[in-house]
């Protein structure tokens, strides 16, 4: 923006000169337009630093148990100089915070379309905002991908459920439990 001095003057200050800018604001008004034309391409390159890798399993919807295995899946989509991976799972949805479930996962074939899994033993979190995340954990700049949708965890059957005695597969007559 290019900015001359000039002098107003202003009859309540006894009729004396002060400076003030006098400005193109043409000139600036396009560098502001240029400005916003500009934020959305820097927010498509921005997202698109998730676009590396590509989670396959769990995507959401799903609905997990406590202690159950679950293959994370998940594939190199553009080959970088890679070091190893990151998994993480969030039970507030995709803007966590995110807790660890594996971290420096061997780097393994980093070429693209190479497929990659990990078995994660379900945690006993009740939420339905569960998310996964992985990230290429690159020696440059690391990419991510997350979840499409939320997954659910449910708590388990307590370990300890007794039956009645005589209880048989099939049967549908009445039963009862007692607590030791």
């Amino acid at each position: 923006m290019t900015c001359q001095k000039q002098t107003l003057q202003d009859q309540t200050l006894l009729n004396k000169t002060m400076p003030v800018p006098s400005c193109d604001l043409s000139r600036g008004l396009r560098q502001s337009l240029l400005s916003l034309t500009l934020l959305p391409l820097l927010f498509l390159l921005a997202s698109a630093a998730s676009a590396h890798v590509q989670l396959d399993a769990p995507d959401g919807g799903e609905v997990f148990v406590e202690g159950d295995q679950v293959e994370i899946r998940w594939q190199v989509l553009i080959e970088h100089n890679l070091d190893n991976w990151d998994l993480w799972y969030s039970t507030t949805g995709d803007d966590g915070p995110w807790i660890p479930i594996a971290t420096d996962l061997p780097a393994g074939d980093g070429t693209e379309g190479a497929m990659h899994n990990h078995f994660w033993t379900v945690p006993g979190e009740d939420s339905e905002q569960v998310r996964v995340r992985v990230r290429q954990d690159n020696l440059g700049m690391d990419y991510y991908d997350i979840s499409e949708t939320d997954l659910t965890i449910m708590p388990g059957l307590p370990s300890d459920m007794i039956f009645a005695d005589g209880f048989e597969s099939g049967d549908t007559g009445a039963w009862t439990a007692q607590l030791p």
